[in-house]
């Protein structure tokens, strides 16, 4: 049942949808009700392709992956420079997903582990989950920005230091 359509593809197909109820507004349960009946349309199968019983377990696993989206947890991070004096202790504090699901792991079901920003592939990952979402962030709303006068020129140098960062290093 997993069917890939671009951005082009879904852009089409809301398109058509709205050209043929005559409607000016997309509303996701009359596209689902609509397309009940055209059993013969490019994405029936995707809505309509599976039982109800598994319907309703492959929604039950987005419930579940939407339950852990977002949970953060905090790190104190303690500078002490030498000599150590009270008054130079720098204490930064940083707020990161507590559970990450690999990207690489996801096409293979996936699943969700612990983030340890000691370890190298879980800090990698990080950086490359970021690097994703600041670019689909920049696509998305860099017009809108432009639109309003807000300078976003920083975000390219942004990238490029995520980008970096997803390069794990050989080992010496």
């Amino acid at each position: 049942m997993s069917m890939r359509f671009t951005k082009k593809d879904r852009q089409d197909i809301i398109d058509d949808y709205l050209n043929q109820t005559g409607r000016n507004s997309y509303v996701p349960s009359e596209f689902v009700d609509w397309l009940r009946n055209q059993t013969d349309h490019k994405v029936y199968n995707l809505f309509f392709g599976a039982s109800d019983e598994e319907m309703a377990d492959k929604h039950r696993e987005n419930m579940a992956r939407q339950f852990v989206t977002g949970l953060r947890i905090k790190i104190n991070i303690s500078e002490i420079p030498k000599p150590s004096k009270i008054e130079n202790l720098k204490v930064e504090v940083v707020d990161v997903p507590s559970l990450i699901s690999p990207i690489n792991n996801r096409a293979n079901g996936g699943g969700y582990v612990s983030v340890d920003v000691k370890e190298t592939d879980t800090m990698t990952e990080l950086a490359l989950q970021a690097l994703r979402d600041l670019k689909s962030w920049q696509k998305r709303y860099l017009g809108t920005c432009s639109l309003l006068n807000v300078d976003v020129s920083e975000i390219d140098s942004i990238l490029d230091e995520l980008k970096a960062k997803t390069v794990k290093e050989e080992a010496a």
